[in-house]
C-alpha cells in the first residue's frame, strides 16, 4: 500500500503517472531494440542465404562429376 501512496504523491508533484510512464518507456525501449535486431538480423540473413546457395550449387556440381563414369 505504501508504494501506491508514494505513486499517487509522485503523481500528485509531478502531474503524471511516473512509475507507469517508466514501464511504458521501457517497453517502448524494448520494443525499438529488438526491432533493431530484427532489421539486422534481416540484412544479414540474405547474403548469408544467397552465399549458402552459391555453396550448394558448387557442391551439387562437384557431386555429378564424382558420379559421373
Amino acid at each position: 500500500m505504501e508504494k501506491r501512496e508514494s505513486w499517487a504523491r509522485q503523481d500528485r508533484e509531478k502531474g503524471k503517472a511516473t512509475p507507469f510512464t517508466n514501464e511504458a518507456n521501457r517497453y517502448k525501449e524494448q520494443a525499438e531494440t529488438h526491432e533493431a535486431t530484427r532489421a539486422d538480423l534481416r540484412a544479414k540473413y540474405e547474403p548469408a542465404e544467397n552465399a549458402a546457395n552459391v555453396l550448394q550449387e558448387c557442391l551439387s556440381g562437384i557431386e555429378d562429376r564424382l558420379l559421373e563414369p
